[in-house]
Formats: structure tokens, sequence, C-alpha cells
């Protein structure tokens, strides 16, 4: 196992995207900058949209969802990861990637939260099959998690199942820790968990809700008055295990004022065939 460190849900209405979209502004809202980014594939292709954050800021994390003609599609990515855009640096710092592949033609969407100031993207990967699980944690205890995404090295077979903010082993009971990653992987396949972190100190966010076999839910975890999203995870059941999956992971615009600062929103869905219930999580990170 390997621990790196890089350097120092939706309305409907945004659901239906044009097929050639280029990056588009969500809106500004208490220093964080919120951008999305769609592109088209075709039927049984690998997807690719990468949304930029602007001129010296970097991705507090980031959030994604497939989009057919008729909406939200069930292809899962497999990746959803701090971007290393064409600048003199290495790190991972210029947007947010998110990359699959699509069954019957559809557009990936990406969206990135951003701000100005200092943060560390920290990475950890190992090497996966099946059902598989990695967490990366933020530098010590003096780092908050801000958001984070995970990633599999080849889309055409694996997907992420689920990615969420991590406890560590603190004193205190705050996901503010470090970022986990679940996928479900094929042969001599890897998988990457991708964390950001901030000195300073987000609020979380968490709401639950039960999913009986054969059903799924859009499940929002609000940040409240005069908070702003920094990031969102999510999660179905306790492991990897489970038959259940995240499809979307996305920020919310929750008052319709064209910002899209208001909660962290996830879509899971537990298989009809899975023999029990599971719980449904999804976590909003949001500033101070």
């Amino acid at each position: 196992m390997r621990r790196r460190l890089l350097g120092a849900a939706l309305p409907l209405a945004l659901v239906l995207v044009p097929a050639a979209a280029l990056a588009v502004n969500l809106g500004d809202a208490g220093g964080v900058s919120y951008r999305f980014q769609a592109k088209h594939a075709a039927a049984n292709h690998p997807a690719d949209a990468v949304a930029a954050c602007p001129k010296k800021k970097s991705p507090t994390g980031g959030g994604y969802q497939f989009s057919g003609d008729m909406g939200m599609t069930l292809d899962q990515p497999a990746a959803s990861k701090p971007f290393d855009g064409p600048d003199s640096d290495n790190r991972p710092d210029d947007g947010w990637e998110v990359r699959g592949q699509v069954n019957d033609g559809a557009s990936a969407l990406s969206f990135a939260m951003c701000t100005k100031g200092e943060k560390r993207y920290v990475a950890n990967d190992h090497g996966a099959f099946g059902r598989s699980q990695v967490t990366a944690d933020c530098p010590g205890p003096r780092w908050h998690v801000t958001g984070g995404g995970g990633s599999l090295g080849k889309p055409e077979s694996s997907t992420l199942i689920a990615s969420f903010p991590i406890d560590g082993h603190d004193t205190d009971t705050k996901p503010d820790d470090g970022w986990e990653a679940w996928g479900y992987a094929q042969p001599q396949d890897r998988i990457h968990a991708f964390a950001v972190c901030s000195r300073k100190k987000p609020v979380y966010r968490e709401v639950t809700e039960t999913l009986d076999p054969g059903f799924g839910s859009r499940n929002e975890a609000m940040c409240g008055d005069g908070h702003h999203l920094l990031g969102v995870g999510g999660r179905l059941g306790s492991d990897p295990s489970q038959t259940a999956r995240v499809f979307l992971a996305t920020p919310d615009d929750f008052n319709r004022d064209q910002v899209y600062d208001d909660a962290g929103a996830m879509f899971g869905q537990n298989d009809l065939t899975a023999q029990d219930p599971v719980t449904s999580t999804v976590d909003a990170i949001c500033t101070r």
C-alpha cells in the first residue's frame, strides 16, 4: 500500500445538458466558485469531463453525474478526482475530472468547488480485484478534509461505487481526517483514494435514510444559512460488498438562486437482488 502527498442531488433542469457544452459557471458564494463541465461520449465508449477552477483558485472537492437524453443514467464513473492541468507543476490543483464508460451514449458531468488558500492533495492506492476499498489520510491533526474522490484504472470494466469523508484515530467523531473510496475492479487493476485537506476547519453535515432492496433515492445534506458547499460524498451500506452503488454525487442549488452552494446531493440504488435494506448516507462539507 502506498500513501502519496501530491502537493503543498441535482435538479433535472441541469441534467439535460447539450452534448457540446463547455465549462459553465454555477455561481460564486462565500469565496467558493462552482464550476461545471459536460462531455458527450458515444455508446460503449469512455467519457471524460474536466471542470476547471478559476485562476488563483484550486478545488476543495468535486462531484459527478452521467446524463443521457432523458436525464440521469445509471452509468457509474471509474474516476472522480482532482485534476492536474497543463501548468508548470505536478499538483492536481487545477480542476476536477470525471471518467467512466457509458452504455447507451451519455455525457459525463464534472463539478468543481474552488477556493483560494493552501491545500494538500493526498492520494493512496493499492492493487484491486472485485469489491475493493482504500483510504487517503490528511497529513496531520491540523489538516481537515474538505473533499475527495476515487478512481480505478480500467474505465471499460471497473467502477467507482462510493467515496466519502472518514473519521481517523483522533479524539473526536468528525469525518475530518481523510477520504475513503470503494470500487469494483477487474483483475490487475488499482484503486485510488484522493483527499483534499485544508487548515481551515469546515462544517460537516450528514443525512441518512434506509433503502429496501430494489429501491433508489436522491438524498441531500444541507449546509444551512451562511454556509457554502466545499465537497460532497456518499455511500450505501457499511462496506463495499453490499449490492448497492452511488450513481450521483453533486452540489445542489436548493434555494434556486443559480448558485450551487446549498447542499450535497447523491442518488443511490439498492439492487433488487439484495437480501437486506442498506443505509444511504450523503455527506456535505461546508464553509464554517
